[in-house]
């Protein structure tokens, strides 16, 4: 499949990330796996929670989580990022 993007202003990409990846396993049944440790510097936890800093997007995926519930994981520490982000911002 390809995505094509007509309205770059309300294209969600986090979100479609996150749906597709949560259609694809669950499309794929026992053909997917998730990587498992080690994962560069950590022999415990999942590489995917790894990246996605939190378990609870594969939590979510693995349970095939409702849209509210991908809302309440994508909403949780919003406002600390966006006030840690500040610092980093050129302009």
């Amino acid at each position: 499949f390809q995505v094509h993007i007509t309205d770059r202003h309300t294209f969600q990409p986090w979100r479609t990330g996150q749906v597709l990846l949560q259609i694809l396993v669950h499309t794929l049944g026992d053909q997917f796996s998730w990587r498992q440790p080690p994962f560069e510097y950590e022999a415990t936890l999942m590489p995917i929670d790894i990246l996605n800093g939190t378990a609870l997007l594969r939590q979510w995926v693995e349970a095939d989580g409702t849209p509210e519930a991908l809302n309440e994981i994508e909403m949780a520490g919003r406002e600390i990022f966006y006030e840690q982000r500040k610092q980093a911002l050129l302009y």
